[in-house]
């Protein structure tokens, strides 16, 4: 996406692109805080730049890449409260999912969403199995 499309929305009352890629990075940022039991490194962005939206974003995925790795089988088992409803913490992981259904509308991904990609196939691929195992992408 262009740095000057960042500011694009589709109508007013909607977030404009790079706000929402702010949003998925704060977003993806909560649910691996509440898996990981860390303080989410996103705070409330600057600006809906391209700079912004994709520091954020590289900023969310590698916190929950690095804290995902720390986790064991047995952690990412273990069930939490979350709002009205209890989950698992590959649950929280496992949200954080959908981001490139979203983003693939404005275009190619870019390095952050690629890199966040492979994480999700590992987690896709292990996810229907009666354990859910932690491995490389491939």
């Amino acid at each position: 996406m262009p740095d000057d499309s960042y500011s694009f929305k589709a109508t007013e009352a909607e977030m404009s692109f790079g706000g929402q890629i702010n949003h998925i990075a704060a977003g993806n940022g909560s649910y691996c805080s509440a898996a990981i039991g860390t303080k989410s490194p996103i705070g409330k962005p600057a600006d809906d730049t391209k700079a912004t939206a994709t520091k954020n974003l590289t900023t969310a995925y590698d916190y929950c890449i690095d804290g995902l790795k720390e986790l064991t089988d047995a952690d990412l088992q273990k069930m939490m409260k979350r709002g009205n409803s209890e989950v698992s913490k590959f649950e929280l992981f496992w949200a954080d999912s959908r981001t490139p259904r979203i983003i693939a509308a404005g275009g190619s991904l870019p390095a952050p969403e690629r890199r966040h990609a492979s994480v999700v196939q590992v987690l896709r691929r292990d996810r229907n199995r009666s354990s859910w195992r932690l491995g490389a992408a491939g």
